[in-house]
């Protein structure tokens, strides 16, 4: 009825779904696991994959909006709307970490307000947003990795965003890699580039506040701005240092993911005796057991593990 899988954007589920529900069609979220191993190994490469997920989620915002059209009830609308525009947090997030900069490192005040007004206002409304956020969403994230995950992806997500907002038209299709090994753990620098250079700019406006404090009178209008403004960078400094630690990638040996699952077992060794076991972990390539007895057998002993059907 919608004319098959759409093509016009490259996050083609989404698509697909908006189209089924304006034509009154029911869609389900199954809240069980039906798949394992699906994630990207490595930063860049889910970096790359958010990034399609933005430009593709910004395509439908521009090319068939929720919040307009037939068939959508409210909540769904209210919805759709959030997935989508959810994906433009990375230009308030650069905002907030590069905001302080405007003043340590150029003499420009981007808010124009004593610093104890700022405090004073803005201090109650940052810990409450926060604690909000941990009440509500505090059983499946964490906000302060929720800061470095955002701090990481944000300076990538900018130009995508924005350059799809302005021609949704931009880009093409690519599934993204997974299963793939590594076998040696690297750095990638190219995946946390922009990163290092917010980190050295916060470092450079941490350096300028501290002097700033130091070479105007205690207690002045001038102390007082530099040491909120040296106070706030600092504070951005540890999520953008967090970033760039992120770019730190582990080996992968394994090419199958592992699923934590306990199942009966029987390992049966080379000469014949069967050993009672429990699957504590399981793969299409290997498993973790529990023996209710331990063997005496050499390392690379060829043995089979028998599971029920």
């Amino acid at each position: 009825e919608i004319g098959g899988i759409p093509h016009e954007t490259v996050t083609e589920d989404c698509h697909a779904s908006l189209k089924m529900q304006r034509l009154g069609w029911n869609t389900a979220y199954l809240r069980i696991p039906l798949a394992a191993g699906l994630a990207t190994e490595r930063l860049m490469i889910h970096i790359g994959q958010r990034m399609r997920w933005a430009r593709g989620m910004v395509q439908i915002s521009r090319m068939d909006n929720p919040l307009f059209g037939p068939g959508l009830t409210l909540a769904q609308r209210i919805c759709y709307f959030s997935a989508m525009y959810h994906f433009f947090f990375a230009l308030p997030r650069v905002v907030f970490l590069t905001a302080p900069l405007a003043f340590l490192l150029l003499g420009y005040s981007v808010i124009a307000a004593s610093p104890l007004a700022i405090i004073a206002f803005a201090g109650p409304h940052i810990v409450h947003a926060v604690a909000t956020g941990s009440r509500v969403a505090g059983g499946v994230r964490h906000s302060f990795w929720s800061e470095i995950y955002e701090t990481v992806l944000a300076l990538w997500l900018i130009p995508m965003t924005i350059a799809t907002l302005l021609d949704p038209k931009k880009g093409k299709f690519n599934v993204t890699e997974k299963g793939g090994l590594l076998p040696e753990g690297y750095f990638d620098w190219r995946a946390v580039w922009p990163s290092v250079i917010l980190t050295a700019f916060l470092a450079a406006g941490v350096s300028a506040g501290v002097h700033g404090v130091l070479t105007n009178p205690w207690g002045s209008l001038e102390s007082q701005a530099f040491l909120l403004n040296g106070i706030w960078a600092t504070l951005c400094l540890v999520p953008a240092l967090a970033s760039v630690a992120a770019g730190r990638e582990r080996k992968q040996v394994r090419s199958s993911a592992r699923v934590s699952v306990a199942l009966p077992a029987m390992l049966v060794l080379p000469d014949g005796r069967r050993i009672d076991a429990r699957t504590r972990d399981l793969s299409l390539g290997g498993a973790g057991l529990v023996l209710a007895e331990t063997p005496t057998i050499d390392a690379e002993t060829p043995v089979r593990l028998e599971l029920p059907m």
